[in-house]
């Protein structure tokens, strides 16, 4: 019988873990075709190829599937409950960092969407051919398609957007962007990975060169402007972003909206009040914790896809670190009771987890025997084994508002009872929760690990072994055997389940990401919200925000 000793589980009841949220990845392919048929509905079909994608002349969509008996309406104003993480309107995207890349969505759009599979769908591309040697790629544009500014898109204007990014380091392995003709451009490549192309999915969100040039950063920054299904209205510091329709979107027939309505509330128990008093038809980033099952229980939609998992990342690439030793870090891994975490934390959205990635990632593996059962005593045994009979001190880092207090509680709980001393450090949020574990000697940090945009090997890439990533696990363990794991994953043509799985799993074998608990955001609507294509798009919290009504 699995043993709940630890006080803090038993008053769950009123707190949960929050992690980041994510998308999914899997063996992509590297093409499809999607066009637009009519002002109602959108019709998708797909093609496979090594080398090309193809995708429509003027429009194109992934949409939902609306049943017969529910036309789409027009009009109506939607008003989205959001984390307030943004100090500026985002209008330049290559400064924002992870969940603020939510908030340019609306009012941009990238040159390729990702699917649920973390597949690239072209959008504001109209195809795109991957080089025999690999070492570069060439992006044929949509034509027609304007700015809320009313400035055209061409290759001159994506060339200079990709530049930016460059620049920024927000993307790797590309050398340089060249203009082949006034609707192509291509990316040559320093060298191969299969997340050059990735990097181009939905983030790489694309906005007017004439906007910034005319008026300037500071006021481009200021003021989003790209050729998505709203326009940038207004927005206050954390307290409301407004949008209206763009009159004159290039996807026929949408958005069926007249505007949105962002407000930023940090509170769960706020955001739940506000939706059941019918101020608000969306929470954004919707934890899946309490507030999200009493929502539910009130009628409220909870949409939930489980792809992540809150993990503890230990420093063990420091030399002088109790973490360098595999029986430490084997012995955290017994110590933490993965059962009680889901029977006190899950609210009937997760089970137990003993694997990195999440339930509804295509990199699940079901029949995972690789981890370490709940084991107490064998932790004990194992930190006397390595010399630390009696324990050791150490720190615990976690990031307010996606980890609970209470969460982290749990686990410092379980750590104590096999003589972990662990004090609790509470960092403002992930970009401080990264320095701390840097300059922090001695670490445990409770990290949401994820795909990034769909794809697994973007996490491995980033979060774990690109210099881009800052301060972020700058003292985890990169084994050799785990680097040429990822390597080898990160080498093929497109991302590889097995691959993907093999790199996950070796995380596992070394106890240097410990898996603790589900995690995920998801979305709450009220069910009068139509058609908004959660989990679509690679990623949790990017909806098909043009293809949304409301049904009222």
């Amino acid at each position: 019988m699995r043993r709940l000793s630890i006080a803090v589980l038993l008053l769950v009841l009123l707190t949960a873990c929050v992690a980041a949220g994510c998308g999914t990845s899997g063996n992509t392919t590297s093409t499809a075709a999607v066009t637009s048929s009519s002002a109602t509905a959108l019709t998708t079909s797909s093609t496979v190829s090594s080398t090309a994608s193809t995708g429509p002349e003027t429009t194109a969509g992934d949409t939902s599937s609306t049943a017969a008996a529910e036309q789409p309406k027009y009009g109506g104003t939607a008003r989205i409950l959001m984390q307030p993480l943004i100090q500026n309107a985002c209008g330049l995207p290559w400064e924002l960092w992870g969940p603020q890349f939510v908030f340019d969505q609306f009012a941009m759009d990238p040159l390729f969407l990702g699917n649920a599979k973390g597949e690239m769908v072209p959008w504001l591309a109209k195809s795109y051919e991957l080089a025999a040697d690999k070492m570069s790629v060439t992006i044929v544009l949509n034509q027609g398609i304007k700015f809320h500014d009313g400035s055209d898109l061409n290759a001159d204007v994506v060339k200079w957007n990709l530049d930016q990014y460059m620049a920024a380091g927000v993307v790797v392995n590309w050398k340089s962007i060249e203009v082949v003709d006034p609707y192509t451009v291509k990316i040559d490549f320093s060298t191969w990975t299969n997340i050059n192309l990735a990097q181009l999915q939905n983030g790489c969100w694309i906005i007017s060169k004439d906007n910034y040039d005319k008026n300037g950063k500071d006021y481009a920054r200021d003021h989003p402007c790209g050729t998505g299904p709203f326009e940038f209205v207004s927005y206050q510091n954390n307290v409301k972003m407004v949008l209206k329709k763009n009159p004159n979107y290039w996807v026929k027939g949408r958005p069926y909206l007249d505007g949105l309505e962002l407000d930023f509330v940090a509170d769960p128990m706020t955001q739940s009040a506000m939706m059941q008093a019918g101020e608000a038809e969306l929470i954004g980033q919707q934890f899946l914790n309490k507030q999200a099952q009493d929502l539910k229980d009130k009628g409220i939609i909870i949409e939930a896809n489980i792809t992540s998992t809150n993990c503890l990342v230990p420093d063990a690439g420091n030399a002088d670190s109790p973490y360098k030793d595999l029986k430490v870090r084997e012995a955290v891994d017994y110590a933490i009771d993965r059962g009680a975490v889901a029977d006190a934390f899950s609210f009937g959205f997760w089970k137990e987890q003993n694997q990195v990635p999440g339930p509804d990632s295509t990199i699940f593996n079901p029949n995972f025997t690789l981890g370490r059962k709940y084991d107490p005593e064998k932790a004990k045994q194992l930190l006397a084994e390595a010399g630390y009979p009696d324990g050791f001190k150490t720190s615990l880092i976690y990031p307010q508002g996606m980890v609970a207090d209470d969460y982290a509680a749990a686990v410092q709980q379980m750590l104590q009872a096999v003589g972990i001393k662990a004090s609790l450090v509470k960092s403002m949020n992930a970009a401080k929760e990264n320095e701390d574990m840097s300059t922090i000697h001695n670490n445990l940090a409770i990290q949401a690990v994820d795909s990034i945009s769909g794809s697994w090997n973007r996490c491995f890439q980033y979060t774990f072994m690109s210099p881009a990533a800052g301060a972020s696990n700058a003292h985890w363990l990169k084994s050799p055997e785990w680097v040429a794991l990822a390597d080898k994953s990160l080498a093929s043509t497109t991302e590889e389940v097995s691959l993907a799985q093999a790199v996950s799993d070796q995380w596992v074998k070394e106890a240097s990401v410990i898996p603790v608990g589900c995690g995920g955001i998801g979305w709450a609507h009220a069910s009068y919200v139509k058609d908004a294509g959660y989990f679509t798009r690679g990623y949790s919290a990017w909806i098909k925000s043009w293809e949304m009504w409301l049904d009222k």
